[in-house]
């Protein structure tokens, strides 16, 4: 069976622009409910921030990170 198992939160100027904290949590909010996973493209400190704060499942693409951030 085909379906989706997880969304996937885009969060960087190159594709769209940076979603603000309070959308990132809406996002969430909506698939937690739907009992889907998040995870959540996030390159730099902030946005994987934001994404901590909303508990998405996993970061993709965090290259940015910092060792404080870790």
């Amino acid at each position: 069976m085909f379906g989706i198992s997880k969304t996937r939160i885009v969060n960087s100027f190159w594709n769209f622009g940076y979603i603000i904290p309070e959308q990132m949590q809406a996002i969430v909010e909506v698939t937690h409910k739907a009992e889907l996973k998040v995870t959540a493209h996030a390159p730099y400190d902030e946005i994987i921030a934001y994404a901590f704060i909303a508990v998405v499942g996993g970061i993709e693409h965090g290259y940015g990170i910092s060792e404080s951030t870790l």
